[in-house]
């Protein structure tokens, strides 16, 4: 699997953060996994050298369904509003950084594709909030539920990851 302990052989040739040794399959694990990652913190672990300590993603082993049901979100959003010129640009870009990160892989050999999300999310969310929009178009009210809902979770899971980072960086790397 994609693993950031390979990414310094690449440092050289910049061919070698193209993936190129990994299969499909594998990239596509880490696509959809990084779908996902542009809603919530990446899975993390403190590894700890002689002199320093290091904030590490997790490696993905299984197939990631939470980023799976969001990709068929944004697939809904773009169908329900195909005509529509933003969600046109926003499927076209969601479609590029499927070529980039999946087909090309992009960052793939070091297992960083959540450094991506700062890239291409934007385009994620919006079919998403298009879809939503169409969806419960008539239904105001559960409309707004949905919205507080969503906020509410994302706040809830994103906010601790956050703090995460902060502490990691104020123990480890104080300034002085």
């Amino acid at each position: 699997m994609a693993n950031l302990s390979r990414g310094a052989a690449g440092l050289n040739d910049p061919m070698g953060h193209m993936g190129t040794m990994m299969t499909f399959y594998d990239k596509l694990l880490l696509f959809v996994d990084f779908v996902s990652l542009c809603w919530i913190p990446p899975g993390t672990r403190i590894i700890y050298t002689e002199d320093s300590a290091v904030y590490w993603f997790t490696s993905v082993e299984s197939l990631n369904l939470l980023g799976l049901l969001l990709l068929a979100l944004c697939l809904i959003g773009f169908i329900l509003n195909y005509k529509d010129r933003f969600a046109q640009i926003c499927a076209f870009w969601i479609a590029f950084s499927f070529f980039v990160l999946c087909i090309v892989g992009w960052g793939a050999y070091e297992g960083g594709l959540q450094l991506y999300t700062l890239y291409f999310g934007w385009a994620y969310f919006c079919l998403a909030f298009l879809a939503i929009e169409k969806s419960l178009q008539k239904l105001p009210l559960v409309k707004y539920a949905v919205y507080t809902v969503c906020i509410t979770v994302l706040a809830c899971i994103n906010i601790p990851g956050i703090c995460d980072v902060i502490q990691f960086g104020i123990k480890y790397y104080p300034c002085s």
